[in-house]
């Protein structure tokens, strides 16, 4: 609720964010713009319970990135929920924990089409879709067309940009002007990431 006893809609983008791109980028303002939401949350994981890299960069780092990739941008904030909590980092305990936190607000979950077929893997998955409503953006090659009760799809510019594709680039010494934001890119160059 913010200072005039307004009811705000926060988005969650949860993720690992390494690094940050401007997929997420263009996924949070889309959302931000069609939904609309009052802000978008980028919460970057701790451990991420789904993904099996052990070189993954250090939460300072990613949290890093995320700072430059959104300052200026309307509406994107960063949260450290997971980050500043121990362990494995699990979106139904982020959610439980925001509603405890903020009662008064109501909570839209972010996730591109093309994290559908992994829904069923994750932990209360259920209690998870009746505690926020979901909102699913378009991606390249994963129709929205299947979506889970409590969800809304939302169209919008599809970009075929992954983390993954970003940290090939770098090793592959390609430019990655057009995949990140420049504070983004210099920060990688700076820290040496992803050169392994």
């Amino acid at each position: 609720m913010d200072s005039s006893g307004h009811k705000q809609r926060i988005g969650i983008l949860g993720g690992t964010f390494d690094p940050v791109h401007f997929g997420h980028l263009s996924l949070a303002e889309t959302m931000r713009d069609r939904l609309p939401l009052d802000e978008v949350r980028f919460i970057p994981v701790r451990v991420p319970p789904h993904k099996e890299r052990p070189d993954i960069s250090p939460a300072e780092v990613r949290c890093r990135m995320v700072e430059l990739a959104i300052a200026g941008r309307t509406g994107l904030v960063l949260s450290r929920l997971e980050i500043n909590r121990q362990g494995i980092s699990y979106s139904v305990e982020t959610i439980r924990e925001l509603r405890r936190r903020e009662p008064h607000n109501e909570f839209v979950f972010l996730v591109g089409a093309d994290a559908l077929p992994e829904l069923a893997e994750w932990k209360d998955v259920r209690e998870l879709m009746r505690l926020c409503r979901f909102a699913v953006a378009q991606r390249p090659g994963f129709p929205a067309s299947a979506l889970p009760e409590n969800a809304v799809a939302v169209d919008g510019p599809e970009i075929a940009i992954s983390s993954s594709m970003v940290r090939d680039y770098v090793r592959e010494g390609r430019s990655i002007e057009s995949l990140v934001p420049e504070p983004v890119r210099r920060y990688i160059e700076e820290k040496g990431l992803y050169t392994k």
